[in-house]
């Protein structure tokens, strides 16, 4: 989703760090749910090679783990690794540690893959629980059967917003690794149609909710917000203590109205390789 302007973001919360490690640990699982993806982690960079050349920011990506590798080499290295083939990727800006590269992605000119950032925002407490009106359910994945209602759910939501379903096909390929337990999926229905979905990472101390979708034709109806808090309360239940997600431009007023506040942001930048790399793939 993009916008026109960005929310206002508070300065680096105490717990940024385990925020961060929980965003890191959610490309690194990417890469599991995948075929054939291949990570690099050294040197203070992780880089993130799909199954695909989608460069969708979930996969073909490069996030700077070390705030002390100057921005030059971050692309610089990003390119060499993804020029193998010529792709093209998404570089990760993370709140204030990035800011340099963020001036740096914007002096190379870079193409934002949204005009704002995306609010980064956090809950820090459980959500009371809200009876479903008739017809809705709201049930844990917890097999290979539910986890393509999943992927089913995704590639239509997804794909409103520029995600082919073949590439959300791709990312969710893996549902033996989708089910491990520190992974919380669940699915709304509505009279037994998968409409919703949503999961959590558990890690570092944080519910990490990502995945949250809904189809377009059963929008405004709170089904994604049932999901984000059913997965987001998991996360509570499990021991962590906060929850915390990157919003689309839709989803910041439903987010706001739940409790969340935005903490820092998030931000794409559309990288491609160098001109001989790209003749040479």
């Amino acid at each position: 989703m993009s916008g026109t302007s960005s929310p206002r973001a508070s300065s680096a919360p105490p717990d940024f760090a385990a925020l961060d490690a929980n965003l890191l640990e959610s490309l690194r699982e990417g890469a599991r749910w995948q075929r054939s993806a291949r990570t690099l982690e050294a040197d203070g960079l992780l880089l993130v090679r799909g199954s695909t050349r989608f460069p969708v920011g979930l996969t073909n990506a490069v996030a700077r783990i070390d705030p002390e590798v100057p921005p030059h080499e971050v692309l610089a290295r990003a390119r060499e690794f993804f020029g193998e083939d010529g792709r093209a990727f998404t570089l990760w800006v993370r709140g204030e540690p990035d800011a340099d590269l963020e001036a740096h992605a914007i002096h190379e000119r870079l193409m934002p893959i949204s005009e704002a950032p995306s609010p980064w925002m956090v809950l820090r407490k459980r959500l009371p629980e809200q009876p479903a009106p008739s017809g809705v359910e709201v049930v844990r994945v917890r097999d290979a059967k539910d986890v393509a209602d999943v992927v089913r759910v995704s590639q239509e939501a997804w794909a409103s917003v520029g995600l082919p379903p073949a590439e959300t096909a791709a990312l969710l390929a893996r549902p033996d690794r989708m089910l491990a337990s520190h992974h919380v999926w669940y699915l709304a229905r509505v009279d037994g149609r998968p409409v919703a979905t949503a999961m959590a990472l558990l890690a570092c101390g944080v519910a990490g909710v990502y995945w949250v979708g809904c189809v377009p034709d059963a929008r405004r109806r709170g089904l994604a917000e049932r999901v984000t808090r059913a997965v987001g309360n998991a996360g509570f239940d499990a021991g962590m203590t906060v929850a915390a997600l990157q919003a689309s431009v839709m989803g910041h007023p439903v987010y706001l109205h739940m409790g969340y506040e935005t903490v820092s942001t998030t931000r794409w930048y559309l990288a491609r390789p160098s001109r001989s790399e790209s003749r040479s793939g």
